[in-house]
């Protein structure tokens, strides 16, 4: 889902919030900011991609007007502006979605062969991505809907997706969960 706040034609600079740099979203976001840039500089408008949390944090900038342009999944993105989305809950988010942009599947990578079902996850070191992503909040929802909480599970983690990768490679964590389009340069 893509968010977008009203735009004034005075403005010069418009700030285009993304993710973490490991998945799609950050290199995607960048490229449409410069080509942009690029079609609009006649207009003296500018873009700049900027790495976030993605979806809650990007709800969160959008709504508030701290950045202009947003990318966020289209569940987190209808929740926040039904203001029926921690930390959104009864303050709808004055948002607007533009188009959808690409499928973008929940991943649970792990190394540990004896990890086969969420279930198995009891007791692990699991990162659940960036606090305010998107996939935070879908990362809890699995969780719960596996009948646990965040309280079964040894150690939650909030690394990016290049954190992840890296604790995941070091086996500082058991499982990180993600979500982006494949093939995301974490994976």
């Amino acid at each position: 889902m893509f968010l977008f706040s009203g735009i004034s034609l005075a403005t010069t600079h418009i700030t285009f919030g993304t993710g973490s740099p490991g998945g799609v979203d950050y290199p995607l976001g960048g490229a449409m900011a410069d080509l942009w840039t690029k079609l609009l500089k006649a207009e003296g408008i500018e873009v700049t991609a900027e790495s976030t949390a993605a979806s809650v944090e990007n709800c969160r900038l959008v709504g508030s007007g701290e950045i202009q342009i947003g990318m966020a999944m289209g569940g987190v993105a209808f929740k926040a502006w039904e203001g029926k989305l921690s930390p959104f809950e009864g303050n709808p988010q004055p948002i607007l979605g533009l188009f959808s942009m690409y499928p973008a599947p929940q991943h649970l990578l792990v190394l540990d062969p004896n990890i086969k079902s969420v279930r198995d996850l009891k007791g692990k070191r699991v990162s659940v991505d960036a606090p305010g992503s998107g996939c935070e909040t879908l990362s809890k929802l699995i969780i719960e809907a596996a009948g646990m909480t965040y309280d079964d599970i040894m150690k939650v983690s909030y690394y990016s997706q290049t954190e992840a990768a890296q604790a995941l490679k070091d086996r500082n964590v058991d499982a990180v969960f993600w979500n982006f389009a494949f093939p995301g340069s974490a994976v």
